[in-house]
Parts: structure tokens; sequence; C-alpha cells
């Protein structure tokens, strides 16, 4: 379950910090490169029970 979401502008990118109800943070990052043609998605999950944060990145392309 997803508890409150928040997101701000940092640095170009959107992110969206979710605190869950289980007490663990889930971080997500979304930017766009100059030429419009990738978005690039970075997911950090910080769970309490594991010693460092688990990191996903996704790229996905424009087609033409």
């Amino acid at each position: 379950d997803t508890g409150r979401s928040t997101s701000h502008m940092e640095a170009g990118a959107l992110v969206v910090d979710t605190d869950t109800v289980a007490g663990d943070r889930l971080v997500e990052s979304f930017t766009v490169n100059d030429a419009g043609t990738e978005l690039t998605l970075v997911t950090k999950i910080r769970r309490s029970d594991v010693g460092k944060p688990i990191e996903f990145k996704r790229v996905y392309k424009r087609s033409e």
C-alpha cells in the first residue's frame, strides 16, 4: 500500500517521494533529455528490512 506522496523539481527532474503504509520509502525521478527523445525513470526503494536502497533505471525512447 502506498501512503502520502509529495513531488518537487530537482535539477531538472520531477521527483516523487512516497512514504508507504509499512514505513518504507519509494523515490521516483523523471527526466527528459535535451532533444526530448528519451524519458529516464530512476526508482529507489528504501525498505526498513534491507540495508541499502534498491535502485532501478529505465530509459524510454520516443519512436518516430
